[in-house]
């Protein structure tokens, strides 16, 4: 079950990165984002929650949830750093910290112990140097989708001060 929740958070961690792009619409500041992503009878659903700095750093945590056949599994839970930028509408993930990973299997009642973990922050990190790259769409300057190298797509929307 470990090795789902590894495969689930290495295709659909990433949010989305980007710097200022032409007509006005950036990534700098807070945006909440969400994917499905269907395996068979599996289905991986992850909720990131993203603050893009202006010096090119962010800070993200993601909920992954794992269902099997519409039943919840097992969950994750990772903070982490990176660099970003964008190249021609493509952006890109650099120097990866992962200050936070946990993981939580509902079938054996269990948490992943240190060894699990650190594999799996190993795994994570080596991923995002695998696939660094990404595309960004933007709907409007609050709203824009998020295609990663690896097959992942996701929606992301502005958190806005009322």
């Amino acid at each position: 079950m470990k090795k789902i929740v590894v495969a689930s958070l290495l295709l659909v961690s990433s949010s989305a990165l980007a710097n200022p792009t032409s007509g006005g619409a950036t990534l700098v500041g807070n945006w909440l984002c969400e994917a499905v992503v269907y395996h068979g009878n599996l289905a991986i659903q992850t909720k990131n929650r993203v603050h893009y700095q202006s010096n090119g750093r962010a800070n993200e945590t993601i909920q992954v949830n794992h269902y099997e056949n519409g039943e919840l599994r097992a969950t994750g839970n990772v903070r982490l750093g990176y660099g970003w930028e964008l190249l021609g509408g493509r952006q890109r993930m650099s120097n990866m910290t992962i200050d936070a990973y946990e993981v939580y299997d509902h079938v054996t009642k269990q948490s992943a112990n240190f060894g699990e973990v650190a594999l799996l922050k190993q795994n994570l990190i080596d991923q995002y140097q695998t696939h660094p790259w990404q595309t960004i769409t933007f709907i409007d300057e609050n709203m824009h989708q998020y295609t990663a190298d690896d097959g992942a797509t996701g929606i992301c929307l502005r958190e806005v001060a009322p």
